[in-house]
């Protein structure tokens, strides 16, 4: 904090609010128990130092929980590759809404950064993971458009097998920074370095399959708006891959300068 701030434009307001129950619950019951002075100061001073410490896992809480929201638009689109068309208006409102979901968890890292501007990697890592759930939500507009079939579907369905993963990995890359520290040893570091691995892996992985699926569908698309549909759908699956290896490369960078380093 700085001179002059107030404490619920730092930690926001449920936080100060809960602090300050607790301080005026310490001081009460030290003073009647005829705790020393130093010592209940010293009580409050330790529990406002884990109100700050909690900043940066409370972020990092609404980027897994963005995480989670990619991974259910991904096994969406997946799911609805071998769906019937009955379904296809209530999977286009279950996409909407989850991308509903994640935008408004950018807006509340937004509201964060504001009160603690040093924390601003978090806001650039969940809008760069938001441009993957806004793929993922196109992907499953475009789905509704054609009924897709023939040897293409299956290059279809390999991609976005990999996009579930993907975004499964990105979750544990997230879970594991929690559990990283300043003084981190190699068993805490090597799963999240392998997470990020991983994402990075299945980026290349999806592009090879994002061009064998272009390449198949020229050759055996019925039509050219089932040659499009096809091609349109691969292509957001890719840029979605790109946008999480884009964020876990932000990530990795941060852990190991300013986390593990810092």
């Amino acid at each position: 904090m700085h001179f002059g701030d107030r404490l619920c434009d730092v930690l926001g307001d449920a936080e100060t609010l809960a602090f300050l129950r607790f301080v005026f619950q310490t001081a009460t019951e030290g003073l009647l128990s005829g705790a020393s002075h130093a010592l209940i100061h010293d009580r409050i001073r330790v529990t406002l130092a884990t109100h700050f410490s909690n900043e940066e896992r409370q972020l990092l809480r609404i980027a897994a929980d963005h995480a989670g929201l990619i991974f259910e638009l991904a096994s969406l689109v997946r799911d609805g590759l071998q769906a019937s068309a009955e379904a296809a208006d209530k999977r286009a409102k279950r996409a909407r809404r989850f991308e509903h979901d994640a935008d408004q968890l950018v807006a509340e890292t937004r509201q964060a950064i504001r009160r603690r501007p040093e924390f601003g990697i978090f806001l650039a890592l969940l809008r760069g993971a938001d441009d993957a759930a806004d793929e993922l939500e196109d992907a499953a507009f475009l789905l509704d458009l054609d009924m897709l079939d023939g040897k293409p579907l299956e290059n279809l369905q390999t991609l976005a097998d990999l996009l579930v993963e993907d975004s499964q990995e990105w979750i544990k890359a997230l879970s594991h920074t929690t559990q990283i520290g300043l003084s981190a040893g190699r068993a805490e570091t090597e799963d999240f370095l392998t997470a990020i691995d991983r994402v990075t892996a299945l980026e290349h992985e999806a592009d090879d399959a994002e061009r064998a699926l272009a390449a198949c569908a020229v050759k055996h698309a019925k039509d050219f708006r089932q040659l499009h549909v096809f091609t349109t759908i691969g292509a957001k699956f890719e840029a979605a891959a790109d946008a999480l290896k884009h964020v876990s490369l932000m990530l990795r960078d941060h852990v190991l300068e300013d986390v593990i380093d810092g």
